[in-house]
């Protein structure tokens, strides 16, 4: 049923675009081959860069992420003021109530 209802559905989202106002303008524009043909060089180039600096990024995250899990995994004392686990760790406990108070 719902291959049916995405393929209606596709269905009517298509006659209705075409048959809007300016859409021979609209396809001429943006759907125009040569257009395409004459631009996806530089869409190519300018993809390759961002692949690049995809790359770039990805070794400077994985070296600081290396860099901060190992500090982490270090013996030692930690300031209880500055860390959340150390300061729960040292709290002290407290007594919850369990009802109204039995004093008169």
């Amino acid at each position: 049923m719902s291959v049916v209802s995405t393929i209606v559905f596709i269905a009517i989202f298509f006659v209705i675009i075409t048959n809007a106002p300016n859409w021979e303008t609209f396809r001429q524009s943006f759907f125009d081959p040569q257009v395409f043909a004459d631009s996806l060089p530089l869409i190519l180039e300018a993809f390759k860069i961002n692949v690049a600096l995809f790359l770039v990024a990805e070794v400077f995250i994985l070296v600081l992420a290396m860099i901060l899990a190992v500090m982490r995994s270090l013996p030692g004392s930690c300031d209880p003021s500055c860390c959340p686990r150390s300061r729960a760790a040292t709290r002290a406990p407290t007594r919850r109530s369990t009802g109204p108070s039995q004093l008169s």
